[in-house]
């Protein structure tokens, strides 16, 4: 197993379902077989944890950063399929900046790193924007979502951590939302994956559980696995045996799908 690939997920609005997606695409790459840890860098709150129900955890993200556990004594394995390291807010100023070289303690023995960041621009943001190889937003297709993802944008490029690419979720294909080639316009980022909105995730959540894992056969479920696929750079079969015929014999070519084939290209040359 080589040395991990770190992940950032970011989002400067909340409600957008960004944890929400960390948590999802976590459980998509266990399920394919691959070594995850998810990593609460929202240090203000324990959100990660929660979906997982994880309620009152024995140790934390900020005890690492601390100098008050090593990394191996704080990662929680949760239904012997996944490993956490949540967030217990703590009264003590934690540096955030330190955790790209915490991490660096256990990548080699994984093969994604999972983070979810902070709804906020500040330095745990610009932390996780550090410890990240490829850095992803979280919006939602209207136009308060689209100014903050236009926002982050900016500042990742200023950092020179561009954002590889927009995860859209809530996605009720109404005339009212914003199109792909609206938001890729004004973001000028690819659309790598789109989330229909599924009530499936909502119960998800309540029953402290991954949708992957709670309804695998929902159509988001599925876009959640897609994804993974290919952040992973392997090939996804689809569960769902009529979007695989569909896709088949009627050259099923949506955008984020051929965004995604470029991704795949873009991180198959930087591995090479």
């Amino acid at each position: 197993m080589t040395n991990a690939k770190t992940i950032g997920i970011i989002a400067i609005k909340g409600g957008v379902g960004k944890t929400t997606t960390v948590a999802n695409l976590g459980a998509a790459l266990a399920v394919q077989g691959k070594k995850v840890l998810l990593i609460d860098g929202n240090i203000s709150s324990n959100g990660l944890g929660l979906h997982f129900g994880c309620m009152r955890p024995t140790a934390s993200v900020q005890d690492v950063l601390l100098g008050k556990r090593s990394m191996t004594s704080a990662i929680m394995t949760i239904d012997d399929y996944i490993d956490i390291l949540p967030s217990v807010p703590v009264h003590q100023h934690v540096d955030m900046l330190r955790l790209r070289q915490c991490l660096a303690e256990v990548k080699h023995a994984y093969d994604v790193l999972l983070i979810d960041a902070p709804p906020t621009l500040n330095k745990e943001l610009l932390g996780v924007m550090l410890a990240s190889d490829d850095l992803f937003v979280v919006s939602t297709p209207d136009y308060p979502t689209l100014y903050a993802t236009m926002h982050a944008s900016k500042i990742a490029k200023r950092r020179n951590m561009p954002i590889e690419g927009i995860i859209l979720t809530h996605v009720r294909d109404k005339p009212f939302e914003l199109t792909i080639e609206d938001i890729e316009k004004h973001t000028d980022i690819p659309i790598l994956a789109v989330m229909p909105y599924d009530q499936s995730v909502h119960e998800a959540i309540a029953h402290t559980k991954p949708v992957v894992s709670y309804c695998p056969q929902s159509h988001v479920a599925a876009a959640y696995l897609e994804l993974a696929a290919c952040l992973i750079g392997e090939k996804f079969r689809d569960p769902r045996w009529l979007h695989r015929v569909k896709r088949f014999f009627f050259n099923e070519t949506k955008k984020d799908y051929l965004n995604r084939k470029q991704y795949k290209k873009r991180s198959s040359i930087r591995k090479e």
